[in-house]
Formats: structure tokens, sequence, C-alpha cells
């Protein structure tokens, strides 16, 4: 059993929407570990704020937080923000209301759901619903980057995505050739991509989006306006892997940090 000391922390985006916050809280009650775990939105009220959920924490004595992001990508602003409210990230280069938060626990901050391999199997079960690969190529559609700084990054981040999914179509069914590409909405490359794409076969668009909502019912839709393409518009929740995935977050750093505090 993991020392009591410790507890975790998820933090999501938020939204208005009611039935997008009580999905994230099915996921998060779906996490299978010994110790507290808390969820605060960044867009959070005076309840559910990161916080108030800190505060509460520290009141259990909980006062090692193993923060666990979710988020889609390390190169989002958000993180950023959320480092910085922590106490453990310098001030954003951007403009934001965030302030640093006054606490003393010690915080272990995970990485976001980037390119993990449960992250990709989630991607090849959404491909695998509509894909033949004598017919059909692959067309990844993310949100991306404004800033120039993380582009180089994020750029590599997907391009990881795209050679772990074909390295896994291709152990799948080595006997066709696959073609993954991607687009993104910062810069804006997602029309061009599907149009190139449809020049040799069927594009299918895959939304790299953790949840569905605008970008995925509205944005892309719209983009791609006129076009031929297989769609089904899903994101990556719902999906066990999710939870997995915090299980898995909050495993790798109680191996690291876990035995200091017994």
């Amino acid at each position: 059993m993991l020392n009591q000391k410790f507890g975790v922390l998820v933090i999501a985006h938020g939204s208005p929407d009611h039935a997008w916050c009580e999905m994230i809280r099915e996921i998060v009650r779906q996490v299978r570990i010994s110790v507290p775990i808390e969820l605060a939105f960044l867009g959070g009220d005076a309840e559910t704020s990161i916080p108030a959920t800190v505060a509460r924490m520290e009141k259990r004595e909980l006062h090692q937080i193993i923060v666990v992001p979710l988020f889609i990508s390390s190169y989002t602003t958000h993180i950023e923000e959320i480092r910085y409210m922590l106490g453990i990230g310098g001030k954003p280069s951007f403009e934001t209301d965030v302030t640093t938060i006054i606490h003393h626990a010690v915080i272990h901050f995970c990485e976001p759901l980037d390119d993990h391999p449960l992250i990709v199997d989630i991607l090849l079960e959404r491909i695998k619903e509509l894909y033949h690969p004598k017919t059909d190529e692959i067309v990844l559609v993310a949100h991306g980057v404004n800033e120039e700084s993380a582009a180089p990054r994020y750029q590599q981040l997907m391009e990881h995505l795209q050679t772990s999914i074909q390295e896994a179509l291709s152990a799948f069914d080595p006997h066709s050739v696959h073609f993954v590409h991607y687009g993104t909405f910062y810069p804006e490359t997602i029309r061009s991509v599907v149009e190139q794409a449809a020049n040799q076969k069927i594009p299918i668009v895959i939304p790299y989006f953790l949840s569905e909502g605008h970008f995925t019912k509205t944005l892309i839709p719209r983009k791609l306006q006129g076009l031929f393409y297989k769609y089904t518009g899903k994101a990556l929740l719902p999906h066990p892997n999710i939870s997995r995935w915090i299980e898995l977050q909050v495993w790798n750093v109680w191996k690291e940090k876990g035995s200091r505090y017994e």
C-alpha cells in the first residue's frame, strides 16, 4: 500500500458543460490506487478550483501531492499556468490571471498525455473502426500551438505519434503500406493535409483531442466542408485507458520518490 502521506490531484481544464465535467469525474472514480485522489478544474469554482483543492488536501495532512495534468499536450499554455500556480514554474511569458497559491505540500508534477502508448492505443482503436489500408490514408487532427517557441516540440510530438501509429499498423498488417499524416488548427494546415491525402486515397480524419466538443463537432467539419473523407468525431474520451494512464503516472512517481517517505 502506498504511504498515506501521499495524495493525488488530477487537474483538468473544466467546462460550463456539466456533462463534460461529470465525464471527467467518472474517469477519476475509475482510478484504482490506494491513496486519496482529488479532482480540480483550472477554471473551477470555489469548491473545485486548484487552490481550494490543494488546501483541502493539506487539511487532510496529504503533504506529498502527485499532480496529474489531464491535458492532451505538454505544450499547451495551461501547463505553464498550472506549474506557476503551484509554485514549481516561472511566471508565464503571456498574460494570465492566475497567481501562485500559498501551500506547504511537496508537489510531484507528472507529464500530460502526449504520445503515451496508452494514448496511441486509443487512437488505433478509433482508426481501426474505419480503416481499410488499400483505400484509406490517416490524418490526425490536433489543436497545435500558437507560441513559436513551442512549435518545434509540438511538431516532434506529432511526428512521434505518426511513427508509433504507422509501426503499430505495420505490425498488425505487414503486407500493406500505411500512411499517417497530421494537420493542426495552429498553424492552420488541416484542409491542405486532408486535400493532399485525398489525392491518393480516402482520408480518415482522427481527432487528437481529449474530449468531443466544439472542435470535433463543429470546427473540424467546417474546415473540411466540401471534401470527401471518413469521420466519426470520436475523441480520446470516454475510454478506460485514461484511468489506467492516471494510475501509471502515480505509480511512476511512487517508484522514484515514495520510498523516501516511508
